[in-house]
């Protein structure tokens, strides 16, 4: 039996910088400042080597705010590419 195994991670901008760009975007949008902490979540878990919770983040709680919020406080083409980018950002790292 062959088993399947993710592609290594893209040659992307490293992650950090991604990163950045992601938080900076979601900063002001949405309830308060939950977007923004998450982001942020990440950028602390990854420094401290913390992979799986950012992962976790970034694959769960980040696009899952992102759609509980699409349509009130974040209109549909946001909603689309911040969770993108969070998907890439994913890809990235490894997870």
């Amino acid at each position: 039996m062959t088993r399947l195994r993710r592609p290594p991670p893209r040659s992307d901008p490293g992650a950090e910088v991604t990163l950045a760009d992601l938080r900076a975007a979601v900063t002001g949008v949405g309830p308060g400042k939950s977007l923004e902490n998450k982001i942020k979540a990440v950028q602390d878990y990854l420094a401290a080597g913390k992979k799986g919770l950012a992962c976790g983040m970034l694959e769960n709680g980040f696009p899952n705010e992102v759609d509980a919020q699409k349509g009130k406080t974040i209109t549909a083409a946001q909603a689309k590419k911040f969770k993108k980018d969070a998907a890439r950002i994913a890809n990235v790292i490894g997870c």
